[in-house]
Order: structure tokens, then C-alpha cells, then sequence
């Protein structure tokens, strides 16, 4: 057990790292659309009366 290293070698080709970019900022827009329209239900006289 002591002479095993704990990880496993991975190699990624260039077409996997444009994967893994574009799932992140699909995932991105995803979040910041659904955020968008959930600020935007909040009427903004209330927003500006509960400031903190």
C-alpha cells in the first residue's frame, strides 16, 4: 500500500478541453438566465425600501 501514488494518470485531448469549456459556460448562461428572471419578479420599490 505504501508504493501505490493515490491518482490515476488522465490525458485529455484538445477536443475534450473544448468540451469541458463549453459545458461550464452553458452551465454559466444557464445559472445567469434563471437568475436574471428571478431578480427581475422582485418589484423594485420593495428592493429599494429593504436596504441593508
Amino acid at each position: 500500500m505504501n508504493k501505490m501514488d493515490g491518482w490515476l494518470p488522465v490525458h485529455f485531448g484538445a477536443v475534450d478541453y473544448i468540451w469541458i469549456i463549453g459545458i461550464t459556460f452553458g452551465a454559466y448562461l444557464v445559472v445567469m438566465v434563471l437568475d436574471y428572471f428571478r431578480i427581475r419578479r422582485v418589484p423594485m420599490d420593495e428592493a429599494l425600501k429593504n436596504v441593508e
